[in-house]
């Protein structure tokens, strides 16, 4: 168990260079003059060339890139991922924010595992069936369905037409239905479509036949033998699929203009504010690898056996 945790640890040490030199890449290869942007950030109507240099100096632009990114790495390090362009610490305005993030996120990923594993096991169990075809067809859909707008589908009929729920913002549990769906809805049907095709493999394993030929119930066929065995497969894409519940969270957020870290972001680009688009990308790809390393310490417990390989 030790060693599996250490192997996965220094795997995931080149993944976390990677991010962070992507995301300084991508700030730095942005178009606009950053001292323009602070200039304007600051009220400055006009400002003039000793202004854009001072603030130049400010921000240290003039060294070298190389330079530039071991400073901002070794700050990233220690905890802290800079200062935006409105004069806001990047990691503390993230970490507000992150929860109300969560709000939505956590109970979507409980929603879309609600939603997959009942559909994908039924489709599964019923194959070739009118409801299996039904469901594959709903599955599809949904995943297929780009998550604006199915918010704004959400909007026109639960907001605009049956006034069953507030439109946007935030305030009572009430808000949290149409963001949460939203992101659930889609998230589930790509689970529903893994569960069955996993859970079909399954089912056809010897071990699952000499089960049936023994007598055992179908039900403790399918839950005990089957699904228990499936769910590995499922588990891998969960993890990932948190990652982009996260990712899929700047869009959502901005149709229901909820406060969480995606908003963010979106605010940050508009403003052309890179040095918080470049947080925002270092702290949601560290959340990403701390996920799938959690996932990875899961199999373990789910099969022994990875942690020997």
């Amino acid at each position: 168990m030790t060693r599996h945790l250490l192997r996965r640890l220094l795997a995931a040490v080149p993944v976390l260079f990677f991010i962070t030199f992507f995301a300084f890449l991508l700030a730095n290869a942005s178009p606009g003059d950053p001292a323009l942007v602070v200039a304007r950030q600051r009220a400055m109507d006009q400002p003039t060339a000793e202004d854009l240099v001072a603030i130049r100096k400010e921000l240290r632009l003039g060294d070298p890139v190389v330079v530039r990114y071991l400073r901002w790495v070794g700050d990233a390090a220690g905890g802290d991922l800079g200062t935006s362009f409105r004069g806001d610490p990047i990691l503390p305005t993230l970490l507000s924010r992150f929860g109300f993030t969560l709000q939505v996120a956590v109970p979507a990923m409980v929603l879309s595992m609600l939603i997959a594993f009942p559909v994908g096991v039924f489709a599964a169990v019923q194959r070739g069936s009118v409801g299996d075809h039904v469901s594959r067809l709903a599955s599809l859909l949904g995943a297929s369905v780009p998550s604006f707008a199915l918010g704004y589908i959400l909007i026109i009929v639960f907001s605009v037409k049956l006034h069953l729920l507030p439109v946007a913002g935030r305030g009572s549990w009430l808000h949290l239905v149409m963001p949460t769906a939203t992101l659930a809805l889609g998230a589930g049907a790509s689970l529903a479509r893994l569960v069955r095709s996993s859970l079909l493999e399954t089912l056809g394993d010897d071990y699952v036949r000499t089960a049936r030929s023994k007598g055992l119930v179908e039900r403790t066929v399918v839950v005990s033998h089957g699904l228990r065995n499936s769910v590995l497969a499922v588990v891998t894409v969960l993890g990932m699929r948190f990652g982009r519940l996260l990712a899929g969270a700047a869009i959502v957020e901005t149709v229901f203009t909820w406060p969480g870290i995606g908003r963010y972001v979106v605010e940050s680009i508009y403003n052309q504010d890179y040095p918080a688009v470049q947080g925002f990308v270092v702290f949601i790809g560290t959340f990403i690898v701390v996920v799938n390393l959690i996932v990875d310490l899961l199999y373990t417990r789910l099969d022994p056996r990875i942690s020997s390989k």
